[in-house]
């Protein structure tokens, strides 16, 4: 009885133990499939990243070429605007060189009308010049510079013309 029950428990356990086995190795098979499965998910999840990775790149370079040339058109602007502010500056000191030169000119004419009408009152009160001559000499004189000072005198010999 022994033998009998012992070549069945022997049995048995060879049984057990390659049921077991076939099981383990289903297990190791299903196993190795999900891996093999979640290999390939891990590689499309990389070949979409680098995809991914690429196109940004590709993206980084045009963005970076468009940065360049804005920064050249705003470097050439600053030139241009740096240049128009050297001629503005520079006209601004002509101007400035001008009106300096307008002003001394001014005072310079001020000066020659009143010397003018001093003669001119100087010649007519001693005589020199008639009061007809000396009336058209105070008009051309106020009609060509528009001398205040000439007008303002040729009032006070008509007054003594007057008188006389």
């Amino acid at each position: 009885m022994y033998s009998t029950t012992w070549i069945a428990a022997a049995v048995r356990s060879v049984l057990y133990a390659s049921a077991l086995s076939a099981g383990v190795l289903l297990c190791a098979s299903s196993a190795h499939a999900d891996d093999r499965d979640q290999l390939k998910s891990i590689q499309a999840d990389i070949a979409a990243r680098q995809r991914a990775i690429k196109q940004q790149q590709q993206q980084r370079a045009s963005l970076l070429a468009q940065l360049k040339a804005q920064e050249e058109a705003i470097a050439a602007a600053a030139r241009k605007l740096r240049e128009t502010q050297d001629s503005l500056n520079q006209l601004n000191k002509q101007i400035d060189e001008m009106n300096a030169a307008l002003a001394k000119l001014e005072r310079q004419r001020a000066s020659q009308e009143r010397n003018l009408a001093a003669q001119l009152d100087a010649a007519f009160r001693q005589g020199r010049i008639p009061a007809s001559r000396w009336c058209s000499a105070v008009k051309r004189a106020s009609a060509i510079s528009g001398c205040r000072s000439i007008s303002a005198i040729s009032t006070r010999p008509a007054r003594r013309l007057s008188r006389s």
